[in-house]
């Protein structure tokens, strides 16, 4: 009997585990699903390159949306009387912070709460630029890749 209980328990770990694979998707293939007539609207070249999540001048907002998503931050201004706009990506990254814990307590309204101590592990994140795009004319006219 525990064979067939331990050979059940895996099956069902196995089955459960391929569903939830399968339900990861590419994030840019949802956003082009999300937006397809957005995406039918792109030369064949940027389609090409947003597919590939590769980003060239020229490029119109539309096709680096589709590939990167919407950006962290945006910013407009004018250089030489010329209106530009930026998008920033950053990503968020765990530092871990942490040591030992020597046990600790205190009296509450049902009397004292003992705390054991142990070693403890706290993320911290930090925001780092990951990439910069400036467009001009609602086209790439240049980024740079700041990882």
């Amino acid at each position: 009997m525990h064979q067939k209980q331990r050979f059940v328990t895996f099956l069902l770990l196995g089955i459960s585990s391929l569903f939830l694979a399968s339900c990861a998707t590419n994030a840019t293939q949802h956003r082009i699903d999300k937006n397809p007539e957005m995406y039918t609207r792109l030369s064949e070249q940027d389609k090409q390159r947003v597919d590939s999540k590769q980003i060239s001048q020229g490029m119109s907002k539309e096709a680096v949306y589709l590939a990167f998503g919407s950006p962290t931050r945006s910013a407009n201004g004018e250089i030489g009387g010329s209106n530009y706009e930026r998008w920033y990506y950053t990503r968020l990254t765990p530092d871990y912070v942490g040591g030992y814990y020597p046990g600790y307590g205190s009296y509450g309204p049902r009397g004292y709460y003992g705390y054991g101590a142990g070693f403890s592990a706290f993320p911290d994140y930090t925001q780092e630029l990951e990439a910069i795009v400036e467009f001009r004319n609602k086209k790439v006219y240049g980024w740079e890749d700041a990882r």
